[in-house]
């Protein structure tokens, strides 16, 4: 699933998933909309953990476009150089 949420969006939406795991605090959801237009998506921060030593977290992403909603789970983690990657 989580590579499906990093095929299906575009840079910019990648950048605010990163941001929105930055600041959020869990369960606190970020709305922003696409560049496309009709497009929204929200992402809830679910928890965060460490794997092997690594700061992660799992999240919840629900895009809105043409009256239809899906909903995704998946997980990020920082990579060396302190950005957030999706994972699964």
């Amino acid at each position: 699933i989580g590579a499906q949420i990093g095929r299906d969006v575009d840079q910019t939406d990648r950048a605010c998933i990163a941001h929105a795991l930055e600041l959020a605090e869990n369960n606190k959801s970020v709305k922003w909309s696409g560049r496309d237009a009709g497009v929204t998506y929200l992402l809830t921060p679910v928890r965060g953990y460490k794997r092997n030593g690594v700061a992660c977290r799992d999240f919840n992403l629900t895009t809105n476009a043409d009256r239809r909603s899906d909903t995704r789970n998946g997980s990020a983690c920082r990579s060396s150089e302190g950005a957030w990657e999706i994972v699964t």
